[in-house]
């Protein structure tokens, strides 16, 4: 995570900029949404996470 924030060189080191708090939150996301679709298509939660476990 701050790897990225030295990419981007922000006005101000302590706040990362809000084009890359807009990409965590996009990317956060569409995680959740296909997640989502995932455990919707099986039906099954505890199937699912068993897979994982």
């Amino acid at each position: 995570m701050g790897r990225g924030a030295s990419m981007t060189a922000p006005s101000d080191p302590i706040v990362p900029p809000p084009q890359y708090l807009y990409a965590q939150a996009a990317a956060a996301v569409s995680t959740l949404q296909l997640f989502y679709l995932k455990v919707n298509k099986q039906n099954n939660v505890t199937s699912y996470l068993s897979k994982w476990v």
